[in-house]
């Protein structure tokens, strides 16, 4: 998912404020590279740059919500969790889009939990600052609309993925959306994470990353997982990459 040129008015804003840096560009993310100059202005006056860190949880789940994050080089995981402690990945978010859209349609809080998958800098702005620029029905709100049809869609392509195709596809799949989301070949993650989000024991995991790395398609160790040969992971994924890929650039036309 390519990010999005930066333009002068973007260059102006960082100037203006003095938080927006050149490596941080709000319009690196694509909801707000989408808006309107002046609505991009009055939006950018509210932005506040955070880093986040792996792990870190910016929504619990069913909590109330608080801010809008709109990440830039940071990746998060929608995460469901029943109650006897099973938690599955249901939705991946990068700066294709927003974490905490539904405190914009319809309530303030949200079924699952969101943890950063990938650690990275985000803009983000409560949700009460963004309520009144939603309700004015621009390219804002538009673009809002059009992303949570995108992560619905995401969300039901996950959950069918999960109960047809092998662990190994799913890996791969879920490798090449990480390969989107970021600017570098090495993810840092480890085999119980992959567990977690794949939903899946650990053992599982070990033995799908042995054979793609036995096959000359990754490289793991120590937690740190390293894209060798892209094209061959592509060949082993499911059908459901091409598929969340095409609502990416369809829906939200990146």
């Amino acid at each position: 998912m390519p990010q999005m040129e930066a333009n002068p008015a973007t260059r102006s804003a960082s100037a203006m404020h003095g938080r927006m840096t050149a490596a941080s560009n709000p319009q690196d993310n694509c909801v707000l590279a989408s808006l309107e100059p002046g609505e991009f202005f009055r939006i950018s006056e509210q932005l506040q740059l955070v880093r986040l860190s792996v792990g870190q949880v910016l929504i619990q789940q069913s909590a109330k919500v608080r801010f809008i994050h709109f990440p830039t080089t940071a990746v998060l995981s929608m995460q469901h969790i029943l109650e006897d402690g099973f938690l599955s990945e249901i939705a991946g978010i990068g700066r294709e889009g927003l974490c905490g859209a539904c405190a914009l349609l319809d309530g303030s809080t949200i079924s699952s939990q969101v943890v950063v998958q990938s650690g990275g800098e985000a803009f983000r702005v409560p949700v009460c600052r963004l309520a009144t620029e939603f309700e004015r029905g621009g390219a804002f709100s538009s673009a809002v609309l059009r992303y949570v049809q995108m992560l619905f869609l995401q969300v039901t392509q996950t959950t069918t993925c999960n109960s047809r195709h092998p662990i190994e596809k799913r890996l791969c799949k879920w490798l090449l959306l990480a390969l989107d989301r970021n600017d570098t070949d090495e993810l840092i993650v480890t085999q119980e994470r992959l567990g977690q989000i794949l939903g899946v024991r650990r053992e599982g995991v070990t033995e799908a990353a042995g054979r793609l790395q036995s096959l000359g398609a990754i490289s793991y160790g120590r937690g740190r997982l390293t894209i060798v040969d892209r094209s061959k992971i592509a060949s082993l994924a499911c059908e459901c990459y091409a598929v969340l890929r095409g609502l990416h650039d369809n829906l939200l036309l990146l």
